[in-house]
Parts: C-alpha cells; sequence; structure tokens
C-alpha cells in the first residue's frame, strides 16, 4: 500500500543526487542505497565516477519496474561501471571495506521497519565508516518550502540531530524535501564553488540548474532552516 517509486521522475531524482555530487570535490567513487534510488544512478553518471554501487534490497525490484524505464535508466543500470548488490543496507554498510566520496540514501521514510531502520544513528554511524575523510552523505526528506507543520518540524529535527550526533558537519538546504549533506569535514557550500563545480563538470539537468542552486544557497534561508530545526 506504500508507493515505491515513479517513473520518469526527474525532479526528485536530480534534486537528491545533485547536491551531495556538487558538494564532492572529486566524487570517484559513489555509493547509492534504496531500491527507489534507480533514477538516480543516470545522475550519478553525469560525473563520471570511477565506480558506482547500488544497493537494492529486493532482486525483484528491477526486473518489476524495467517496462516502465526510460531508455536512459536502463542504459545506466548496463553502464560497466555501476555494480548492482542485493542485500540489506545495513549488513552491506557493515561489511562493506570500500571508501567512498558520496554515499546517496533515497529511501520510504520511516512509515514501517524496513524504512525506519535506515533512520537510525547506528546506521549513520555505519555510513560514517564508508566516508573518505572528505567524503559526502546525502540523505533527503520530505518537508515544506516555507511553512513546516509541528508533526514535520519533529521528524526533520529529529533526522536532523540524529546525523548531528554522528557527523561532524551538517548542511541543510530547504524546500518541498530538505536534503541533508553530512560530512566528517567542513562541507563547500559556497554558491561559487558549487556553480564552478556545475560547469566545470558540464553538468546537464532539467532542474537543478545554475539559477535554482544560487536561490537555494541562499544563506539566510539555510541559516534559519537549522535555527528552526
Amino acid at each position: 500500500g506504500l508507493l515505491s517509486a515513479s517513473f520518469p521522475n526527474p525532479e526528485d531524482y536530480e534534486l537528491a543526487a545533485h547536491w551531495s555530487l556538487l558538494a564532492s570535490a572529486k566524487p570517484d567513487q559513489v555509493l547509492v542505497i534504496g531500491d527507489t534510488s534507480l533514477g538516480i544512478i543516470k545522475e550519478v553518471l553525469k560525473y563520471k565516477p570511477k565506480r558506482t554501487d547500488y544497493v537494492v534490497i529486493d532482486n525483484s525490484f528491477i526486473d518489476f519496474v524495467e517496462p516502465y524505464l526510460e531508455s536512459e535508466d536502463i542504459m545506466a543500470l548496463k553502464d560497466p561501471e555501476v555494480k548492482i548488490h542485493y542485500a540489506d543496507p545495513r549488513i552491506l554498510v557493515r561489511d562493506n571495506k570500500d571508501r567512498y566520496d558520496a554515499v546517496i540514501i533515497n529511501m520510504q521514510e520511516a512509515p514501517n521497519l524496513k524504512a525506519n531502520r535506515l533512520y537510525t544513528k547506528e546506521f549513520y554511524a555505519g555510513i560514517r565508516r564508508l566516508l573518505k575523510p572528505d567524503g559526502i552523505f546525502g540523505l533527503s526528506v520530505a518537508s515544506s518550502e516555507n511553512y513546516l507543520s509541528a508533526q514535520t518540524r519533529l521528524f526533520d529535527a529529529s533526522v536532523y540531530r540524529t546525523l548531528k550526533s554522528v557527523f561532524n558537519t551538517v548542511e541543510a538546504i530547504p524546500g518541498d524535501t530538505i536534503v541533508f549533506l553530512s560530512g566528517l569535514s567542513t562541507i563547500d557550500m559556497q554558491k561559487n564553488t558549487i556553480l564552478r563545480r556545475f560547469n566545470e563538470r558540464k553538468i546537464s539537468n532539467r532542474y537543478v540548474i545554475p539559477s535554482y542552486i544560487e536561490y537555494k544557497l541562499e544563506a539566510e534561508r539555510r541559516a534559519e532552516l537549522k535555527k528552526l530545526l
């Protein structure tokens, strides 16, 4: 009875992918977690990473949605630099010996135990161990552009404070979906830095474009959101 995924959905997948990858100085090794993250893979490949690991819990999921995918999504799954892992994310994170420049998680929002266990301090601590010293962990949660209800604010604050208890730095980008970026070191979210990387990497998007980036990175709005949480 829960929405699993929607295709095509470039707005959500660009939002989930590009903030983490633009915040990374060199996203060569990328880990993408969650069945519903499939649409993120083609966005990651725009950065020409050396390797992309994609973790899928249910090994029938890809077969189930493939008839509804665009050709770009199918090509992304078959890219030689993409490795698909059929595993419980908690076990893969626990046993993984690799280190990543960016880890992106895109899951249902904690309506049940299957998703809820990926929003814990223990799971985030596992992600921390997988990050390189300047690595970025990206996580998106539902929110509101200008007004947060008490219930939404409580949930978003819970995620934000849990991330802060594990990572040295947590940045928040406001919107109908809040994107949290966490890391072990300072995350450079200056407009000039992010826009320079966007242009240097020759990224072509429909939604996450320079004007959108400038608007979302207004310092006052981001500071106000942090204060609220």
